[in-house]
């Protein structure tokens, strides 16, 4: 699943758009790749990026039963 990832280091607002099972494991990917001993990172959100052609697809089977 794609997840978007904000966070400020050193007061500097960004986001990250990282695959991973779940949103425990996207935060600790980008946490981890901002990992040094000058950052101070600060974890603000975690956002799931929805699949929309999956729903689509759920759509489709649901309209057609």
């Amino acid at each position: 699943m794609n997840y978007d990832v904000t966070y400020q280091i050193d007061g500097e607002e960004r986001t990250d758009r990282v695959d991973a099972p779940d949103a425990a494991a996207a935060a600790e990917a980008v946490r981890a790749a901002h990992d040094g001993p000058a950052e101070r990172f600060e974890l603000i959100l975690v956002h799931l990026i929805e699949d929309t052609t999956a729903g689509a697809v759920e759509a489709d089977r649901i309209a057609a039963s």
